[in-house]
Order: structure tokens, then sequence, then C-alpha cells
């Protein structure tokens, strides 16, 4: 909720700015399932974002619309590749 209302309070300031925000894993991946009208439980079934990685959201109207999430293709070889489950 704290980091939903500040990233809203943001956007309402800064109308038709592209703007850059960071954050951690777990914050990005909550306020993306709030954005897609998930429970808070529904972090754990989305793959948290890898780091480094851009995750987008437009902003209109006062709603979120979540246009990329936790794309790293752009690292390349950098990219982070945890290790297989078991």
């Amino acid at each position: 909720d704290r980091v939903f209302a500040a990233v809203t309070e943001i956007a309402r300031r800064n109308p038709g700015k592209t703007l850059l925000l960071t954050s951690h894993a777990t914050a990005i991946c909550m306020f993306a399932c709030r954005v897609l009208g998930l429970s808070p439980a529904a972090c754990r079934s989305l793959r948290l974002p890898p780091n480094a990685s851009l995750s987008s959201f437009d902003y209109d109207e006062g709603e979120f619309h979540m246009c990329q999430y936790g794309e790293d293709a752009y690292l390349g070889e950098l990219r982070f590749l945890p290790p297989p489950t078991a």
C-alpha cells in the first residue's frame, strides 16, 4: 500500500512525463500485483523481477497499466540466471 500510494502521488505530480523509479524486487512485484488486481499473496506465483531488469507502467486518468515486467534481455550475458530447481 505504501509503495502504491507513493508511486501514484509521484505520477499525479508529473503528468505527461516519463519517470524513472528504482526499487527492490519485492516492492516491484507487489506494485505489479496491485496494478493487475491480484492479491499480495499472488506475488509468490508471479516471479520476482531479476536484478537490473526493467518494468514499465503507464499512468492515465488515475490508473496504471503494466507495459512490461522484469525485462532483462538487454543485459545479454550479464543477465542473472538462477540455478535450476531440482
